[in-house]
């Protein structure tokens, strides 16, 4: 390769070149990613030789990612170029399988090149520490990982761990093994606990309403105000009462207070209407604004209104409402910061009602219509969805939304891959790492962009937890 491809290489690798080399220190990045490519690409043709395709195709497919443009890794994973330069493999493209058994010779080939690479970086990082940031030092152990996964060294220094049964699994598996457990019984726990409330007659404000209101209950932290049955308001002021113990466990922060916090619950549009209509907090503005939503607040208020014919919706969004407004008080996290007011708050909200059907994104539209390709909505809406399987096939197929891209939408410019992303990414951050869920939080609130986050609250770089969260997907099912 020549030294223009290398220099190509390592803008595509997004990665800080080194610096002078001083005395014997170990070979430079670029020295070192030629000798893998050559390696690598050495070890495929000996894979083709020895007719271990499925051998050879995964060395490829490793290749390619230091290689991008490689043509020998590009022609035996059956890609082809577009007319617009990009590369595309056949839909029906399925990995070959070896027709012999793999040999000690290639084991032992393909453990050489590893450990040479291993080597190589490792001396480079430490040569280099403690100067060196934690997402170069990160995305530097990935590579290392996928090129040597049988040093157990490497493995343990890129934040894995041995399992008792002997496969190694990322830290954050093993962490999320006992965490989710822990959130959803703290969930239980705080509806079990919730106080009740008293029942109690219409104040000024809601006799403005002009609104038949046929429950009212009055709690320590919540009132709750319902043309709907007693039993239903009842499970809505617990539920609303439970968000406050479930954000402590969640978030390891104290609570935020939310003094005179008020939940309306309606069935009808015309009873939504009415209500914004004559609430003495509504203005022209708000109602122009509200008019199609099924939940919202009043301005300058802790009141919040939720309108449904179904009563899971109603409850649904109690918690999600409940859970957004301690978000914002606490993180100042808005909707404006889609990701995360998204997908954190369909997290635990779901822990507080079992449900997942109320949304803030729009569904996705192709051509002017919904996705006719097995329309992702219709598939997170089903009864019995399970939300991570759909998301390991996501973020697996060309669909995959752009991690980078995603962390800087508001809610409105996102669509139904996005909004499943952004749950997977905070399941992964509330599960796997729950030390840095509140830096991730404080940052996403401090306006920070993409990179920041991810680098100065995970200590990775965006490539690098793309990895993880897809491998964390696939170690917790």
């Amino acid at each position: 390769m020549s030294r223009a491809g290398l220099v190509l290489l390592l803008a595509v690798c997004l990665l800080v070149a080194a610096p002078q080399p001083v005395g014997a220190e170990p070979p430079d990045r670029e020295a070192r990613i030629a000798r893998l490519v050559a390696d690598l690409d050495e070890f495929g043709t000996a894979c083709q030789a020895a007719k271990l395709f499925k051998e050879r195709n995964e060395t490829y497919e490793l290749l390619l990612r230091f290689a991008p443009d490689h043509p020998d890794a590009r022609k035996w994973l059956k890609f082809k170029r577009t007319r617009e330069g990009a590369w595309e493999r056949p839909a029906g493209y399925k990995p070959p399988r070896n027709m012999k058994t793999v040999s000690a010779e290639i084991v032992a080939s393909r453990e050489a090149y590893g450990n040479r690479f291993a080597d190589d970086t490792l001396a480079w990082i430490a040569a280099r520490e403690p100067a060196l940031t934690a997402a170069l030092r990160a995305t530097l152990l990935q590579e290392v990982a996928l090129v040597a996964p049988h040093r157990a060294d490497v493995r343990e220094l890129h934040g894995e761990v041995q399992t008792a049964e002997g496969p190694w699994i990322l830290r954050e598996s093993l962490k999320a093994a006992t965490r989710r457990g822990a959130l959803k019984q703290a969930a239980a726990d705080a509806l079990a606990d919730a106080p009740a409330a008293r029942e109690d007659r219409p104040n000024r404000t809601e006799n403005a309403t002009r609104i038949a209101w046929k429950t009212i209950l009055q709690g320590a932290r919540v009132r709750v105000v319902g043309t709907v049955e007693a039993a239903e308001a009842s499970r809505a002021h617990g539920i609303a009462t439970a968000a406050f113990p479930l954000f402590e466990a969640a978030y390891g922060n104290p609570v935020p207070e939310m003094p005179n916090y008020v939940f309306m619950l309606v069935c009808t549009d015309t009873e939504r209407d009415t209500l914004l209509e004559s609430h003495p907090a509504s203005t022209a503005e708000f109602r122009a604004f509200a008019k199609n939503l099924a939940s919202g607040w009043f301005p300058k208020t802790t009141t919040a209104y939720a309108r449904s014919a179904e009563a899971a919706r109603r409850l649904e969004w109690v918690g999600r409402q409940t859970m957004g407004s301690l978000l914002r008080r606490r993180f100042s996290v808005r909707t404006a910061q889609g990701w995360a007011f998204e997908g954190f708050g369909l997290y635990l909200g779901h822990l507080l009602t079992g449900e997942r059907q109320t949304f803030y994104v729009r569904r996705t539209q192709y051509d002017g219509s919904t996705d006719r390709d097995g329309d992702l909505w219709e598939k997170l809406t089903a009864e019995g969805a399970d939300w991570r399987a759909l998301g390991r096939t996501l973020l697996a197929g060309p669909r995959a939304p752009d991690l980078r891209l995603l962390l800087g939408k508001e809610v409105n410019q996102m669509d139904t891959e996005d909004l499943l992303a952004s749950f997977l990414l905070a399941a992964y951050i509330l599960e796997g790492r729950p030390e840095q869920v509140a830096a991730v939080l404080e940052a996403v609130g401090a306006g920070k962009r993409a990179d920041e986050i991810v680098e100065g609250a995970l200590g990775l770089d965006m490539a690098s937890l793309e990895l993880r969260l897809r491998r964390w997907l696939d170690e917790t099912k």
